[in-house]
């Protein structure tokens, strides 16, 4: 997951980013939040087709959450009265200040950028010419040591059971 994916915020309903439009934050009392959308959406399907809330959804700037209504909240299943819904001012809270956090980012990466740039130019201007290549390293003298006779080599290991039956004979034998 990208860092810009991590900052965003969305309904789990409708897996759209929150905002102060059609999909404001509403909190349920068991704390689950919804845009104020799903929450219409919600209603209207639970009246069993009756002209729900879509009509207003179109019609009105403001979207308002109906009062004296029952429904399911989708994520615990518990039964809420939409007298109790409010908007989740926290996490508007929360958005502003991710914008403003993602703002401030970006003009310091500009900065940052801009103080880069003017550097590069200024160490261009003064760059000093690079130094001269190294001589090879002169030969090695001979070792005085005289060379040393290989390893020998030793053969695997017995097998478990053997090297058993061995140990039980030696120890008979020193008895």
């Amino acid at each position: 997951m990208d860092e810009e994916e991590e900052d965003r915020l969305d309904c789990p309903v409708c897996m759209e980013e929150y905002d102060e439009g059609n999909h404001t934050p509403k909190m349920t009392p068991c704390l689950h939040t919804f845009c104020v959308i799903c929450v219409l959406d919600l209603l209207s399907s639970q009246e069993d087709g009756q002209e729900g809330h879509r009509g207003q959804r179109q019609r009105a700037k403001k979207l308002q959450v109906p009062k004296g209504k029952l429904m399911m909240c989708p994520l615990c299943r518990e039964i809420v009265n939409t007298d109790r819904i409010q908007t989740n001012r926290y996490m508007l809270a929360h958005l502003k200040d991710l914008a403003r956090l993602k703002a401030l980012q970006q003009s310091q990466a500009s900065k940052l950028q801009h103080k880069k740039l003017q550097h590069k130019k200024q160490h261009k201007k003064y760059k000093a010419p690079p130094p001269p290549p190294l001589p090879p390293p002169p030969p090695l003298p001979p070792s005085p040591l005289p060379p040393q006779p290989p390893l020998p080599q030793f053969h695997t290991r017995r097998p478990l059971q053997r090297n058993r039956l061995v140990f039980k004979v030696r120890v008979r034998q020193r008895r």
